[in-house]
């Protein structure tokens, strides 16, 4: 069950009241009665006093007092019993013989009334507050010594009922808990304002001015309070919080406006820019095709109308003949090379064995090609994971890596394959090449489509590009390094295949 603030505090102050009221009432009570019953015995004790001063002077005027049965004492114990002040009394000889008595003592006995015998013991007065009686109040005896002439003559006790003092005690008890719960109430009501008033009110509007902020909206909601008390200061710290939020906000909208304005000019720019990339890639293939095809269908074009003479032997339109049929198969393998480069037949994703591939790639170009000197060194490592890719494209891929490199070194050299895996599960594949090196301005076009450093005739600029293809579609990376003059590294990344069959 949910407690408002205000409520919660109410229900503390009435708790801490009843407790003070308990207390304090108990307390107060107590001294009450005590100061009461205080009062009623010393003033009970100050009218004893009167009552042994007479019968000192019945002992003093007429000695046959201490006699039993003497009709004087008994007439004096009489007249105190209906003066109404006693309940009953008893007077004793200095032996503890009973002379008169308003009881049920034996006149002539001795007395085993023990507040007596004290008095007589001690030659002082004794009183004794004895439970309530069927009345339902307490009762005060007094007994005290009876001195005549300097000598203990007797004792004489008398029992004072204390029934108005406890009358007046009670009265007293409820008079203190009525206004003590009178005060409590007034102490509430007021501790209740005051508590509404200096911190409920206050926390309330600071509920509301943290909520407004929490919405976006701290808006102007007044707080009149003191700075002077920690509830001030928070609300101090508060305002002046929001109001750094807000500049911040402003900020931050501010910069993010700006930021989103750069950014889409970054995003006009990039567009521009990839559009003039497409642009100019576009040109750069185009004049790629127009020069590697228009050359050879030039020279066929120049051999046809040399054909259409009547004037040649049988031999030269042979030979004619076989000339443009070697232009037409290179125009043939141009545009197999562009079909290649623009759809590649990938085949079907598999677990590929790197090591493998090369030997067989290194087998069939040393068994068809004429070498010039150029030994292969080939380290392949042990145990090397499988790798992910097309079969047939990553063949082709090393074949035009192989056949690029052994290009490189016309007058012999080395050529170093090399494997190894890392992580995180890849496979790492480096061809090394001792040739004529690529200048450092070339080496950001090398992957370019038409682009080649051979002689013009010697090869058609898709190599590395279809390398550089293949690469991408296996979802790996190369980078190239190069010495001129020196050697030139090509260094492939590859994910390994794992037995999920998905990329590692």
């Amino acid at each position: 069950m949910y407690l408002s603030l205000r409520t919660t505090v109410l229900w503390n102050m009435l708790i801490l009241m009843l407790v003070a009221i308990a207390l304090i009432s108990i307390v107060t009570v107590r001294i009450t009665y005590r100061e009461i019953m205080r009062q009623s015995t010393a003033s009970a004790t100050a009218s004893f006093a009167a009552v042994q001063a007479a019968i000192v002077g019945l002992y003093a005027s007429d000695p046959a007092m201490v006699e039993p049965s003497y009709p004087a004492s008994a007439t004096l114990l009489s007249e105190l019993i209906r003066s109404g002040a006693y309940q009953a009394a008893l007077l004793v000889d200095s032996r503890s013989a009973v002379i008169a008595t308003t009881g049920a003592e034996t006149v002539g006995a001795v007395t085993a009334d023990e507040e007596v015998r004290q008095a007589l013991a001690t030659r002082s007065i004794v009183t004794t507050v004895q439970a309530k009686d069927h009345d339902h109040a307490p009762s005060l005896a007094i007994a005290g010594p009876v001195f005549v002439h300097g000598t203990c003559a007797g004792a004489v006790k008398v029992i004072v009922s204390l029934k108005a003092a406890a009358e007046r005690s009670r009265a007293a008890a409820r008079m203190i808990v009525f206004y003590t719960c009178l005060n409590a109430l007034i102490l509430v009501g007021v501790g209740y304002f005051l508590m509404t008033r200096s911190i409920v009110s206050p926390l309330k509007k600071l509920t509301r001015l943290t909520e407004n902020i929490a919405a976006g909206d701290p808006g102007k909601l007044p707080l009149f309070l003191s700075e002077q008390n920690e509830i001030g200061k928070l609300a101090t710290a508060m305002r002046t919080m929001t109001e750094n939020l807000m500049r911040e906000r402003d900020a931050l909208q501010e910069q993010a406006r700006m930021l989103a304005e750069k950014n889409a000019q970054l995003e006009q720019a990039h567009r521009e820019l990839l559009q003039a990339e497409k642009l100019a890639a576009v040109g750069r293939l185009s004049a790629g095709i127009a020069h590697e095809i228009g050359n050879p269908i030039s020279i066929m074009l120049g051999y046809l109308h040399m054909l259409q003479s009547c004037s040649l032997s049988i031999q030269e339109q042979q030979e004619y003949i076989a000339r443009i049929q070697k232009e037409t198969e290179r125009v043939h393998e141009i545009i197999g090379n562009l079909l290649a480069f623009s759809q590649p037949e990938r085949g079907t994703v598999q677990s590929c064995n790197l090591n493998d591939i090369i030997r067989d790639v290194c087998t069939f170009v040393a068994g068809k090609r004429d070498l010039h000197n150029v030994s292969f060194k080939v380290d392949l490592a042990e145990n090397l994971p499988p790798v992910l890719s097309y079969e047939q494209l990553l063949r082709q891929m090393i074949m035009n890596l192989v056949l690029n490199a052994l290009d490189a070194m016309p007058d012999g050299g080395t050529l170093h394959i090399t494997t190894r895996s890392t992580e995180p599960a890849s496979v790492v594949l480096t061809v090394t090449d001792t040739g004529v090196g690529i200048p450092q301005e070339h080496l950001d076009k090398i992957f370019d489509p038409f682009f080649t450093t051979k002689q013009k005739g010697s090869g058609t600029g898709l190599g590395l590009t279809n390398v550089h293809r293949i690469v991408a579609l296996s979802g790996g990376h190369i980078t190239v390094s190069s010495t001129p003059g020196s050697e030139t590294t090509f260094t492939i990344t590859l994910p390994v295949f794992s037995p999920a069959g998905q990329k590692g």
